[in-house]
């Protein structure tokens, strides 16, 4: 049986979802709070986003965080009087080890999956959730439980498609995995993918004639300049990933749904 319900950011041009115009927020409003941070979920959310992307990386002990780099010293800091293993790679580091010692730079624990997914319980917009590295069975048990019913509005997206099939090949155990859409990210050709949604950062000459015509669902990352965005909202593109997302909602409602 072919891999048929993963997806890239392009979603199926023919459902309606398709010709909606949704700005996701990039890793949240990260453009007034940190980045993936619990402020920066919340900002999003107050904005009325569309859509929030996050980004999950998975400690020692399997448990995932809501964080984009491999190792914490970008965005995180030492906990005051302790020492946060900032040049260390995170899937070196448990979970308990990490909540002891670091917290953001913005002076918020360093959230869990878990903190994330119950933040957003009545938030009504999309949820792109980016696996950085393989998901533990343990997140894609959390997930199945917690955005069940709401398959429609969650994706799965990664540079990786293995990442992606581990969670379809429990659809069996979790039936909303053959429903979820799953989009294979920085795939450039329409025809990539068998059965794969796209999420492209570039939109070639008649791409989107040939993503329609294999039926594939699209989104575009990561886009902050208003002249492209008029132009992706002309062209009907259903997910525009954005920094700026005042900015893309004020423009959204210029162009038809």
């Amino acid at each position: 049986m072919c891999v048929k319900k993963l997806y890239i950011i392009t979603l199926l041009l023919f459902s309606n979802e398709l010709f909606a115009k949704n700005c996701i927020a990039h890793r949240g409003d990260n453009e007034n709070f940190l980045e993936n941070s619990k402020e920066s979920i919340i900002g999003a959310m107050n904005l009325k986003a569309h859509g929030i992307e996050f980004d999950l990386q998975h400690t020692k002990d399997g448990i995932a965080l809501v964080f984009h780099d491999k190792k914490l010293e970008r965005t995180a800091m030492n906990r005051p009087g302790f020492n946060c293993p900032l040049k260390k790679k995170i899937k070196k580091i448990t979970f308990n080890k990490i909540r002891q010692n670091c917290i953001l730079k913005n002076g918020e624990d360093i959230p869990s999956l878990d903190e994330i997914l119950e933040l957003t319980n009545h938030y009504d917009g999309h949820l792109f959730i980016e696996f950085k590295d393989m998901p533990s069975f343990e997140t894609l048990d959390l997930i199945a439980r917690t955005r069940s019913g709401r398959e429609d509005k969650t994706r799965f997206i990664s540079f990786k498609r293995r990442y992606l099939k581990r969670a379809y090949k429990l659809r069996d155990k979790y039936p909303l995995y053959a429903e979820i859409k799953m989009l294979n990210i920085n795939v450039f050709s329409p025809f990539a993918g068998r059965g794969l949604g796209l999420d492209v950062s570039y939109l070639g000459k008649h791409f989107l004639f040939w993503a329609k015509w294999w039926k594939k669902e699209v989104g575009i990352w990561t886009v902050d300049k208003l002249s492209v965005m008029k132009k992706l909202f002309k062209k009907k593109v259903p997910f525009i990933t954005t920094n700026r997302v005042t900015a893309c909602m004020e423009l959204s409602t210029n162009y038809d749904q």
